[in-house]
């Protein structure tokens, strides 16, 4: 029988590198291990994740126990057709599927977590990929009672066809038992360990609130192992927080681990509470602590209160930590009890015997097990739950651009936004169209005679992809608009990109920033799509020698402007440092000549040479440098750009010394980001072995975001938004008796009407018409509506937005065509919570009269769907009238709960 153990892990780091993640020890390394010693004969293997989205994967498995996937498996989803594939021929030959959960992963909190982190697409396409999973799995496995009961509940609307059973299989310990021991001199001793990314919100609260006001009370020292920051870092983000207690901070390790808790008296583990975002978490930090014989202090999480017996859990940690000094003999107690009940439960022999029993509960099957119907062949779904019949089509300002020329500086959006960012699509058919003078019968001979489904339009410079927005739009293809560079910024490119967002299904933004620019400017959402790298990865090296510090700059000459900026920096800093600073960019001799004058300058100090730019130079200039310096551009629309330079300085092994941007503040913790270049310097001479870690995180974390794959995958998401939407259809000239209008219909899809919104649908619900924001500029011209019908959507509009939204809507209109709004009546509501304060009060359908009107039905769980202002009909009709509207009037409401729940105020365009 063959088991295979697939752990959160990256693939390229097995063994060493494996053991260092707390997930793959206690959930794949230790069971694997104890497994094969109980049952002599079994075959347990311990692969990554990722390797089931290989091809080459030998799917030849009895069971196959897969550790939920993390965040991150996202940038595989162009693959995660063939996970599917792997599981479905296993499951076909009788093997079976555990997913092992050691973090609760299907709440609406964590859909929110995961959308700050990877966007909204991105979050959809993880959860979607999960529910597919959960659809196949035999079984689930969970290291808590708590999470346990979390994924029963949530298992249920997941898989609503068949029961899944939910199996507790603890974590191992793996530090050495230790004599109890709780005697606490006049300064106690407090030890944190765990990994600080998923818990600095915490660590920051405790340093913040808790740590002073246990100062004030006791002495105390804290030392800090953390992982996977180097402690200086996690240092300067906490240090200064401490107030006046001793803190220390060092690097997590097994061995650093069992001599901190032989040396502290007290491990405290602070959370976030009130969520289930915390209430998910495992609790085998406070076994580990309990089990070397040290009493464990915590703030009273879900998963905490099933060891409250055993440790002291409080609201307030310095509270619990003084209480605990007060009281040694019990302290004593309660840990002597806590080290019997995990020796009984969570040795390595009793967690691989938890496992063998599972592996007895979930036999192979005897029989094939059929596959699913809809098996998807690639992640986002779309088209038929497969990506492999889409045409995409790509304009290209100039047919240059995707040719090689390498000395021009349009050559870098080419390479990123085209060529490499195809690498991942093989599964969609892609064709190249130069813009000028294309057209739409252009655009159809270029496809083979039939228009493509998705055309993707760069907006390099807005003002020559107008034109085509049009043309593409009226010839009935989905049009997507790929923001590379910051055009938009000031009145005209913003008014620009308003009149794009009409016509576009969907738009790609080189960054987070001008996704959140495009956003500020339409109001529509963007996808961030980064720059994929190129080339080869370089070992980090950060080890200056000689006399001069070897600096490179690289970049095209609309980067100059923040060249002066640079050597006006260097200049001082030249006095104390000699350095050598090349710079590669290609620009007219007399400009080079003016660049290397300031060498003469700085006397000699600082030698400056130019060389042209070419993807090769760049590299040699990377290679031949200590660091790569990037000030901050001047010029707000530079700001916007994304980080490839930052990410080809990482690619090749350098440290960064560079500017705060928004692109750079993504690699705070992986580059030296600050407004003063010199003292960046200064701090990389000073640290050389930190600046190499900060190198080596940076290429992690590039490996994540930007690599061709990640890259394929996030433009896979704009792909499956654009194809979500029908193509469109250019809108006939209105007749006198114009269209009737239903803004913000959600599922209410109403005959006779113009059903609009900015959702497609609502879950299975049917499809609106013409998908909108409807608080921004319609897409229908002057005067083509006789009626605008608009029910309970002005509530949910920002009171000093809504006057400018129904100017909006009037404007659609034709003279004498009616608007009509209803919304709920704050005096109808008001009397109702007086009437009854108690149960009105409540939020169940006790207050659909009363607390729903003021801020809306609680059980959406949906921020779109909360109240934004409330209105009376007098101050409503006020509010149409100011908007321009005339004969304005109350009238019986006609939809939801009507009269006197609601009202229907109607008015006139003059």
């Amino acid at each position: 029988m063959r088991v295979v153990f697939a752990i959160n892990a990256d693939p390229r780091e097995k063994g060493e590198g494996w053991s260092r993640l707390a997930s793959a020890r206690y959930r794949g390394l230790i069971p694997a291990a104890e497994m094969v010693r109980q049952q002599p004969g079994l075959r347990v293997d311990v692969v990554a994740v990722a390797e089931l989205f290989r091809p080459d994967f030998d799917h030849r498995i009895d069971l196959l126990i897969l550790h939920q996937p993390k965040i991150d498996v996202v940038t595989l989803g162009q693959g995660f057709g063939i996970c599917l594939g792997h599981i479905e021929a296993m499951r076909g030959a009788g093997g079976r599927l555990v997913i092992d959960v050691s973090d609760f992963k299907l709440a609406p909190e964590h859909d929110a977590s995961a959308a700050r982190q990877i966007g909204p697409d991105g979050a959809r396409i993880y959860r979607k990929m999960l529910d597919q999973l959960y659809r196949r799995c035999d079984a689930v496995t969970t290291p808590s009672d708590t999470l346990a009961g979390l994924m029963r509940g949530a298992l249920k609307d997941a898989v609503p066809d068949r029961a899944v059973p939910v199996m507790v299989i603890g974590d191992p310990i793996e530090v050495e038992e230790r004599p109890v021991r709780f005697a606490p001199g006049e300064v106690v001793r407090l030890l944190w360990f765990g990994f600080y990314g998923i818990h600095a919100p915490a660590m920051r609260d405790f340093f913040r609130a808790e740590l002073p006001r246990l100062a004030a009370q006791r002495r105390y020292h804290l030392q800090v192992l953390c992982e996977p920051l180097a402690p200086d870092v996690v240092a300067q983000q906490l240090g200064s927080l401490a107030g006046t207690g001793e803190v220390s901070f060092a690097p997590w390790s097994v061995p650093a681990l069992q001599q901190a808790l032989e040396d502290c008296d007290i491990v405290v583990l602070p959370f976030v509470g009130g969520s289930v975002l915390s209430a998910g978490k495992s609790n085998n930090r406070a076994l580990q602590a309990l089990y070397a014989g040290r009493h464990v202090v915590a703030h009273p999480i879900d998963s905490y209160r099933e060891l409250a017996g055993f440790c002291g859990l409080d609201e307030q940690l310095s509270r619990a930590v003084l209480a605990a000094c007060a009281m040694p003999d019990s302290v004593i107690e309660k840990t002597r009890l806590g080290q019997a009940h995990v020796a009984a439960h969570f040795s390595a022999a009793a967690i691989g015997q938890q496992w063998l029993a599972m592996l007895q509960a979930v036999k192979p099957a005897t029989t094939a097990v059929p596959a699913l119907a809809s098996t998807p062949a690639s992640i986002p779904a779309i088209k038929g739950d497969t990506m492999s019949d889409i045409h995409v089509c790509w304009l290209v300002p100039r047919p240059a651009i995707y040719k090689g020329v390498e000395t021009s500086p349009a050559p870098a959006a080419a390479r990123y936004r085209l060529d490499l960012a195809q690498a991942g699509q093989h599964r969609i058919r892609t064709t190249y169209l130069d813009l000028d003078g294309s057209g739409p019968e252009g655009l159809k001979r270029a496809c083979g005679g039939a228009m493509p489904d998705i055309v993707v339009l760069p907006a390099m410079a807005l003002p020559d992809v107008a034109q085509a927005a049009g043309w593409i739009r009226d010839a009935g293809a989905r049009l997507v608009l790929d923001l590379h560079d910051g055009h938009a910024a000031g009145p005209a490119g913003g008014e620009q990109l308003r009149q794009l967002a009409s016509a576009a299904v969907a738009v790609a933004a080189a960054s987070p920033g001008l996704a959140a620019q495009y956003k500020r400017e339409t109001g529509r959402e963007a996808i961030a799509v980064h720059d994929p790298y190129e080339g080869e990865t370089a070992a980090p090296r950060f080890t200056p020698g000689g006399e001069r510090l070897k600096l490179a700059w690289y970049g095209e000459p609309s980067d100059l402007p923040e060249l002066s900026g640079l050597l006006n920096a260097l200049m001082p800093f030249a006095a104390e440092q000699p350095m050598a600073l090349e710079i590669v960019v290609s620009v007219p001799p007399p400009l080079a000549d003016s660049l290397r004058g300031a060498t003469q300058m700085s006397g000699g100090r600082l030698q400056v040479s130019v060389t042209s730019w070419s993807p090769a130079a760049q590299a040699a200039a990377i290679a031949d440098c200590d660091a790569v310096v990037l000030p901050t551009p001047p010029e707000p629309q530079t700001n916007t750009r994304g980080p490839q330079r930052l990410v080809a300085a990482l690619r090749g092994g350098r440290l960064v010394v560079a500017g705060p941007t928004p692109a750079h503040e993504a690699f705070r913790d992986a580059a030296w980001i600050g407004a003063s270049l010199p003292e960046g310097l200064r701090w990389a001479k000073q640290n050389p072995a930190l600046a190499l870690q900060r190198i080596a995180a940076g290429q992690a974390i590039i490996e994540v975001r930007h690599s061709p794959l990640a890259v394929a995958t996030q433009w896979a998401s704009v792909f499956d938004v654009a194809m979500r939407q029908a193509a469109p259809q250019p809108l006939a000239a209105p007749a006198r008796r114009g269209l009737k209008l239903n803004l913000g219909c959600g599922d209410k899809i109403l005959p006779g009407y113009v059903n609009c919104d900015a959702l497609s649908s609502r879950g299975q619900g049917p499809k609106v018409d013409v998908q909108c924001d409807v608080t921004r500029t319609l897409p229908f011209v002057d005067g083509a509506a006789e009626e605008v019908l608009a029910v309970h959507v002005v509530e949910h509009i920002w009171r000093w937005e809504v006057a400018d939204v129904l100017r909006e809507w009037k404007r659609v209109l034709q003279s004498g065509g009616r608007m009509v709004l209803e919304c709920p009546n704050l005096i109808s509501a008001a009397q109702e919570l007086i009437n009854n304060p108690v149960a009105a009060a409540g939020p169940g359908p006790e207050g659909q009269r009363s607390m729903w009107v003021f801020y809306g039905d609680p059980r959406w769980r949906d921020p779109l769907m909360i109240h934004r202002w409330g209105y009376t009909p007098q101050s409503l009709a006020a509010l149409m009238t100011e908007a321009g509207l005339v004969n304005v009037r109350q009238e019986p409401a006609q939809y939801k709960l009507r009269e006197p729940r609601d009202m229907r105020i109607v008015g006139e365009k003059p």
